[in-house]
């Protein structure tokens, strides 16, 4: 099948370009790992397969992936998978985003603490010694100081960084520069899905688990001189908040423990409040299939710049599926073969489903 120029897929290795893919599938997500993915394939119907000795690439090789003309990834090559016989060859090329070695990759600090140290300078430093670059979307990082932070030998970076953020409501991505991204809150507008226009394919899930209404939070503190040591750094501070015992709407509560010290406030507070609300609240998931790679291809406007990234608003209307409201992108997923041409899948939730929890779609 002959694409357009807004609708080809090309991956650069060592300064070679590689395009006439048989099925081409780009995946940028928030929050699941690696953030930015890809895998094309191509077989000896394919003038690019000529021989399979002929796609000369490698795992470790770094690469960079556009789509119609727009970067999509910057990354390395992470699997090669070829097959031939006398009359077949196939081969399947795998990859993702730069930050992918922070999935492997060790934070090695004197004594394997932080101490005294904000969120954003141990996120800084982590991400720093990792060799990757930082971006942060949608706020600011926290300024919250920590009297300490201890790194167990061994944790990949990714691990630590979660550990580290968990009370704040981050999410982590990357970009297309292939930078490790934290998300402090949804950006930008303007793009929409509406039913009758650009969506070929509609899919919703609307959840609710309500399974328990109080998150009580248990804390630690290392003990210091200046508060002293037993109950004096250790507390459940949030239990009378969050629940009364004696109360005729009580239900059962889920007990969590604090991955940062700190025995009271902004810390154990925004845990609770974050692990509350989630467990509380309505998911929503919408999955809209649309034409193209880009906003307006539909109507023939193509090369205007791909969907935008996980955590952008998108603006949703569908009588279908209740929707008349902007949800966030959690996955954009580019796809392409000789079958069904070029489509993207949107993953779009409502702020309570972004982090998960909700019961995952079927084929």
């Amino acid at each position: 099948m002959a694409f357009p120029a807004s609708e080809i897929a090309v991956l650069a290795v060592n300064g070679m370009l590689f395009r006439d893919w048989e099925s081409v599938s780009v995946r940028w997500t928030l929050n699941e790992f690696p953030h930015y993915q890809f895998r094309f394939t191509c077989s000896e119907d394919v003038p690019l397969a000529g021989s399979a000795k002929g796609l000369q690439i490698a795992p470790g090789m770094s690469c960079q992936v556009s789509l119609g003309g727009n970067l999509a990834i910057s990354g390395y090559v992470t699997t090669r998978q070829v097959f031939y016989d006398a009359n077949r060859h196939y081969v399947e090329i795998q990859g993702g985003t730069q930050t992918l070695n922070m999935a492997t990759n060790s934070t090695v600090v004197p004594g394997q603490e932080f101490k005294d140290k904000s969120v954003a300078q141990i996120t800084q430093q982590i991400v720093q010694q990792s060799g990757n670059s930082l971006k942060v979307t949608g706020g600011s990082l926290p300024q919250n100081i920590l009297r300490r932070f201890g790194i167990p030998w061994g944790e990949s970076n990714l691990d630590s960084l979660s550990r580290l953020h968990r009370s704040f409501g981050s999410l982590f991505t990357s970009d297309p520069q292939g930078s490790f991204v934290v998300s402090m809150g949804p950006t930008g507008g303007g793009a929409a899905v509406i039913e009758g226009v650009n969506i070929l394919e509609g899919r919703e899930i609307w959840y609710n688990q309500s399974y328990a209404t109080s998150a009580p939070i248990a804390t630690q503190q290392t003990g210091h001189k200046a508060t002293g040591w037993g109950a004096a750094v250790s507390s459940v501070p949030f239990v009378e908040q969050m629940f009364n015992l004696q109360g005729i709407n009580w239900k059962a509560q889920q007990a969590v423990i604090s991955e940062l010290p700190g025995v009271k406030g902004v810390i154990p507070q925004g845990r609770g409040e974050n692990e509350s609300i989630l467990q509380e609240a309505d998911y929503i998931t919408v999955f809209a299939t649309v034409y193209g790679w880009s906003p307006g291809q539909d109507k023939g406007q193509g090369g205007g710049g791909l969907w935008p990234p996980p955590r952008s608003n998108v603006y949703v209307k569908s009588p279908m599926l209740i929707m008349d409201r902007t949800l966030q992108v959690k996955t954009v997923t580019f796809l392409q073969d000789n079958q069904v041409g070029t489509r993207t899948i949107l993953e779009l939730c409502n702020n309570r489903a972004m982090s998960g929890g909700a019961p995952q779609a079927g084929p």
